[in-house]
């Protein structure tokens, strides 16, 4: 049978199994791996396979009647391949692997699936409509911005309001570029390209606060908008933190349960399992990934378990990937392969940080003159370069916007103490006194035996005085790989100490409440993040400088990982 005769699944699953067996078979046979995988069939009570029977695997594509048969010989393929069974490992290594088995299984079990299906897969009536409110939700999420605690103020422009368009620059070592001499950068393009309908997957780089979240939701609000007026394409993106990712849930089970999560918050009523995402939303049409923050995820281990799941899935399964991440360190990308497409987003021009700064002004009388008077401001502050950092900007023109008459900061320091100033300031209506006061009074009142009652109330004063330092402490903790829940890194800490009457889930309940209304961090599920990572990195190293000693340490730990110090003297 030949090629042309096959269907596209069958042709993918045939390809699939050729490529692991060139990779797995160097000093051994394919008669081999069968009679291992059948001593692991054997072992589950399941039919021993034959050669004829696999040889029309590896030949025209055609599926096992019964996945586990499949499976038993691909992972036998895997295991000789080099990927190490998780039951051989230890410590967070085991729980990675785990992750990359059950991923690669899920992968598998699509190409199956798909290899049985000889007919057009369409989508089905009934998941129409579900589509439809998966794009409703998701426009209307998007539209807010990326770090919408950030901004305070209740009369929030929208981001389509003030949103400036980037450009992009593909690197000169990028292989779509091709050869280029050292130092010297691709050509400038629409930043928008990175989701060109061509590309299966490419990585999108920028530096701190540059915008790659902005334009990730950008996009995703332009494109649900078209789709739901009736304007079709090639791809229906969706949106999620890379960290979402880390776990041990195959892709389109992980997808389902992030989107869902992060959409019921703005209206999402039904659930999206995980067969919404493990097939194509409509005929032709593939689910593009936007995923964001991979340079978030702390661990390598774990950044490369995704890149993992992502380079399994791209080409095979109905996605393509946007991968936005800060630069990493060289090679680490390369597990999503050679030949990916990658782009440095670029900071804003003067001409569109003024644009910028106008848009931001309306409210304001006349926006022009006090765009003009803002960036006179920035010159003056030495803040012209990092104004053109987009979220530097949008922190400056807040600060503008809420007093022009106080000159702007000086510099990026100065920035930061003053923004989280303003987020306190703007949080007004939050009324986080008297939230705070009603935690501590609802936590001591239930404790009647007087002694009591003024110790629980001390231990929580105690906290709440020392809050900011607690919320540097966290930073510190987070940025340092710390992944337990926020309040269980509070707990921990001298300050925060529990008082011996009150359980646990208690105190971590009255922690929960001092932090939800700070404005500093945001609440996902049932943990807190920083509402940006530049923010958790300015309260880091508030810790990490906050007395002479604290200096000294960090001084000393900088200069003993420098690489000068692995240099002969």
């Amino acid at each position: 049978m030949s090629k042309k005769d096959l269907s596209a699944g069958r042709q993918a699953l045939r390809e699939a199994l050729r490529e692991l067996e060139q990779t797995a078979l160097r000093s051994r046979t394919r008669t081999e791996a069968i009679d291992a995988a059948n001593r692991r069939l054997e072992q589950a009570g399941l039919a021993k396979l034959g050669p004829t029977t696999v040889g029309g695997w590896f030949e025209t594509g055609s599926p096992a009647k019964d996945f586990r048969s499949l499976w038993a010989l691909v992972r036998v393929l895997l295991e000789w391949s080099g990927q190490r069974p998780a039951d051989t490992l230890t410590g967070p290594s085991r729980g990675q692997a785990t992750a990359r088995w059950m991923a690669t299984e899920a992968l598998w079990k699509t190409r199956w699936e798909r290899a049985k299906d000889t007919r057009p897969r369409t989508a089905a009536p009934t998941n129409a409509p579900l589509v439809v409110a998966y794009l409703t939700a998701a426009r209307d999420a998007a539209r807010q911005h990326p770090y919408p605690g950030l901004l305070g103020a209740p009369s929030l422009p929208t981001l389509a309001d003030v949103y400036v368009r980037q450009q992009a620059r593909t690197p000169q070592d990028s292989p779509s570029n091709g050869p280029a001499p050292r130092n010297q950068a691709g050509p400038t393009v629409p930043a928008t390209e990175v989701f060109q309908e061509g590309a299966t997957t490419c990585v999108l780089q920028g530096g701190p606060g540059g915008g790659k979240s902005t334009l990730l939701r950008a996009h995703l609000a332009d494109s649900a908008r078209s789709w739901l007026s009736g304007t079709t394409g090639k791809t229906i993106p969706v949106m999620v933190s890379a960290s979402a990712l880390t776990g041990t849930d195959p892709l389109p089970t992980a997808l389902a349960k992030a989107v869902t999560g992060d959409l019921r918050q703005v209206g999402l009523l039904d659930e999206l399992g995980a067969d919404f995402f493990r097939h194509p939303p409509r005929t032709g049409v593939s689910w593009l990934v936007l995923l964001d923050g991979l340079d978030e995820i702390p661990d390598v281990d774990a950044r490369s378990a995704v890149l993992t799941m992502l380079a399994s899935a791209t080409g095979t399964g109905p996605y393509g990937f946007v991968v936005a991440t800060r630069p990493l360190p060289e090679g680490e990308l390369g597990a999503l392969g050679r030949h990916i497409p990658r782009y440095e987003l670029q900071p804003f021009s003067p001409h569109d940080l003024l644009t910028y700064a106008t848009h931001w002004f309306r409210p304001l009388d006349d926006p022009g003159r006090h765009a003009k008077k803002f960036m006179a401001g920035l010159k003056r502050s030495r803040l012209e370069v990092l104004a053109r950092t987009p979220l530097m900007a949008s922190m400056l023109c807040q600060l503008y916007a809420a007093d022009p008459a106080r000159p702007l900061p000086d510099g990026r320091t100065g920035a930061y103490e003053l923004f989280v100033e303003l987020i306190y300031e703007q949080n007004s209506h939050k009324q986080v006194a008297s939230t705070h006061d009603k935690a501590i009074r609802e936590l001591k009142d239930r404790y009647q035996i007087p002694r009591d009652n003024e110790a629980v109330e001390q231990a929580a004063q105690r906290v709440r005085y020392h809050l900011p330092e607690l919320i540097d402490h966290l930073a510190y903790e987070r940025i340092n790989g710390s992944t337990a829940p926020a309040v269980e890194v509070l707990a921990s800490h001298p300050q925060a100490s529990r008082p011996r009457k009150v359980r646990q889930q208690l105190w971590n309940s009255f922690l929960t409440d001092l932090l939800r209304p700070t404005g500093i961090l945001t609440q996902r599920a049932d943990d807190f993040d920083f509402l940006h990572q530049t923010l958790l990195e300015y309260h880091a190293a508030r810790h990490a400088t906050r007395d002479e000693q604290a200096r000294t340490q960090l001084l000393h730990d900088l200069i003993a990982s420098s690489p000068a110090r692995t240099q002969p003297p």
